[in-house]
């Protein structure tokens, strides 16, 4: 052997330890050492696993250990209590994040930039929300939900609405109305829909108060009802983002605030989705 294969064997020896290094530490891995990677790596759809299952459990064995009757409304409100705070603060999250999102998006579109991509883009963000939109109110509209369940009675002298009289005519009517909304600060808390009230006069002669041959209208009207109008959070959003997108500098401390508070609200919800293992066991 030559004194040149001498030198050189050292050197290839250390290359091919070099190479072996990595699959000798992966074969030094032990069972728990891999068990505990793959748990901290599927935590979190472990734990919603288990919870799921814990609360299985746990319902079967209180409808085996109490009787009908012990089973109250106060002992259910307590039992789905983890369950509501979990959707409430869902819903806490999602208006903020999806208007955040929305006028940072519509800011960064420039048609002239990136062409078709950012009208596709932004069509496909309309379209989808107003298809939504447009499918919830042609199913209620069809379903007819609480057309069978009979006017509340409060005491009062309050007029009958009836809802159920709705037309496609006027779904289409709150639809616009609801996506070119008249109050920036409303969108956030109602939405307008169309309503049916039976007059005073329609009242009486309900009653038999005014013969039988008279002749009364429902009257139409508009009004608010408690629910988020997401329509019209989106369209205000992509306005006011596309209109600071417009202003140059000026707009750009408007863009980073919503930006900041997209990265804010996302954290918080991450942070809120550790609490699906007690929501879903309840």
């Amino acid at each position: 052997m030559s004194a040149d294969d001498k030198s050189n064997k050292p050197s290839e020896l250390k290359e091919a330890e070099g190479l072996l290094e990595p699959e000798v530490q992966v074969l030094q891995q032990t069972r728990a050492q891999r068990f505990c990677k793959f748990v901290k790596d599927n935590l979190f759809m472990i734990s919603t696993i288990v919870g799921v299952l814990l609360g299985f459990i746990l319902g079967v064995a209180i409808r085996a250990a109490t009787d009908p009757e012990d089973r109250t409304a106060r002992f259910m409100l307590w039992l789905n209590m983890p369950g509501d705070l979990f959707i409430r603060l869902l819903k806490l999250t999602i208006l903020p994040l999806i208007a955040a999102n929305v006028v940072v998006v519509s800011a960064n579109l420039d048609p002239k930039v990136n062409g078709k991509i950012s009208l596709v883009s932004f069509g496909y963000i309309i379209v989808a929300n107003v298809g939504s939109a447009l499918i919830g109110c042609v199913t209620a509209l069809l379903i007819q939900p609480g057309i069978n369940r009979g006017p509340a009675n409060n005491g009062t002298a309050t007029q009958t609405v009836k809802i159920a009289k709705l037309t496609s005519s006027d779904v289409f009517a709150d639809l616009l109305f609801n996506i070119f909304p008249d109050n920036l600060v409303g969108v956030a808390l109602f939405k307008t829909q169309t309503v049916y009230k039976l007059p005073l006069k329609g009242q009486l002669a309900s009653l038999g108060l005014l013969g039988n041959d008279t002749i009364v209208e429902d009257e139409r009207s508009t009004s608010n009802s408690s629910s988020v109008n997401m329509i019209g959070v989106i369209f205000c959003a992509a306005v006011f983002g596309m209109a600071a997108r417009t202003t140059g500098e000026q707009g750009r401390p408007f863009i980073a605030f919503f930006q900041s508070l997209a990265h804010v609200v996302i954290k918080v919800m991450r942070w809120f989705l550790w609490l699906t293992r007690p929501a879903s066991a309840s």
